[in-house]
């Protein structure tokens, strides 16, 4: 099997092989109709990405180097809109996760389901 290059990188480091990466690129507009119906509205903001990673599952060590990502950092990605990487200072959102694979023989917590991250744009 050939080895699986890493779709993002947080300060340099590669966050492990995800099973759903969903990068999304948004424009930010203020929007409202006038007395006569009309719709006005302005550009905000353009090119705010939202990388969103989940692992189905992921060992208890792993994930916590995941969680162990600053708030405020440089991260790279594989940007879909350009076919090539792009680097961004980026803010990390909130960590889930869901549910715990315990290993009944030790009693103790092995990884856990559905791990989420997000990077949006700073």
């Amino acid at each position: 099997m050939a080895n699986l290059q890493p779709l993002i990188f947080a300060n340099g480091w590669a966050l492990p092989w995800m099973s759903q990466y969903n990068p999304e690129t948004a424009v930010f507009v203020d929007a409202a109709r006038n007395a006569g119906g009309i719709m006005i509205g302005g550009v905000i903001r353009e090119n705010v990405t939202n990388v969103e990673t989940t692992w189905r599952w992921l060992p208890v060590e792993l994930w916590a180097q995941v969680c162990q990502i600053p708030f405020k950092s440089s991260v790279r990605y594989f940007d879909p809109n350009t076919g090539t990487w792009t680097t961004q200072t980026m803010y990390k959102s909130n960590t889930t996760a869901e549910g715990k694979l315990m290993d009944f023989n030790t009693g103790r917590l092995k990884g856990w389901f559905n791990c989420r991250i997000a990077f949006i744009t700073v």
